[in-house]
């Protein structure tokens, strides 16, 4: 799926563990979404050949998940993953899961908690302010394992026919 079809995204399988991703890239409803321009930063890899990973964007749909929000937040953020921009949309959460995306607010390029849409009206919205090349979401509810949005990255650099990868 390209950029300009994020308006059509419908509500995926809810999650619910909070075990990390243990794939190379994805969690269960984590859709990525790869566009025609690569742009990044480079490293080198195998055989000396210079790889510029493509920007990544993840969207967090939330609500009223205090309980699992912070975990899934760090887990984003401590990836290490130079061009990642990390959108939360919480959906007007009154169980002090402000509070804990406030605590992030100067690590993530958007927050907002306005009224409660629902998961899909949440990843739609934040599909259209990001910028990225790759565009993921990841619930509220789930985490990354360490290393994820660099393999990703590594997968869409290295593979650049593939649009969509879902698992």
């Amino acid at each position: 799926m390209r950029r300009g079809d994020a308006g059509n995204i419908r509500d995926a399988a809810p999650g619910g563990s909070r075990e990390p991703v243990a794939s190379a890239w994805i969690h269960a409803a984590y859709d990525v979404v790869s566009m025609d321009r690569r742009l990044g930063y480079s490293l080198r890899c195998e055989g000396d050949r210079e790889m510029t990973l493509p920007k990544i964007s993840v969207v967090t749909p939330s609500f009223n998940q205090a309980p699992f929000l912070e975990e899934t937040i760090r887990s984003v953020l401590t990836q290490g993953y130079t061009d990642l921009e990390y959108i939360v949309m919480d959906g007007g959460s009154t169980d002090g899961s402000v509070e804990i995306i406030r605590k992030y607010a100067d690590r993530l390029a958007h927050w907002e908690s306005t009224g409660a849409e629902g998961q899909s009206a949440a990843i739609r919205s934040g599909f259209a302010l990001a910028n990225g090349e790759i565009f993921g979401w990841l619930n509220s509810d789930d985490t990354l394992a360490p290393g994820t949005l660099r393999k990703g990255g590594e997968f869409f650099a290295a593979h650049p026919d593939v649009d969509l990868v879902y698992v």
